[in-house]
């Protein structure tokens, strides 16, 4: 019985030999579902985790593939958009953030045609 304080784990596989062969024998020790919160999202890395690194079946990997899928819409619903950009505004930019001007990049266009490039 768990208690309050007590966090859901994922298991962790010292050798291949541990790891269930089947979707099923998988699921049940962690069910692939939609996460909701930032500890399913935590458990859930830890199962991607405990397969990584070792040579799946097609059941294993399908299983990695659903619990992997559940757990990259979890973070892509969490992070913040990009604003949208023009290509002169992302130039500018970097060359502010480089402290560079126009007149180096030119330079740096007119040197590269000279070699060729």
């Amino acid at each position: 019985m768990k208690t309050r304080n007590q966090r859901p784990t994922a298991p962790r596989f010292g050798h291949y030999d541990e790891i269930p062969g089947t979707y099923v024998g998988l699921c049940q020790m962690y069910l692939p579902r939609p996460i909701h919160s930032a500890t399913e999202a935590r458990v859930a890395g830890e199962m991607i985790a405990a397969l990584a690194g070792f040579p799946l079946n097609d059941e294993q990997e399908d299983y990695l593939e659903a619990v992997s899928h559940f757990a990259d819409e979890y973070d892509r619903a969490r992070q913040p958009a990009l604003p949208a950009a023009d290509g002169l505004g992302v130039l500018r930019h970097l060359l502010e953030d480089r402290g560079q001007s126009g007149a180096d990049l030119a330079r740096f266009w007119a040197s590269a045609a000279a070699w060729g490039r």
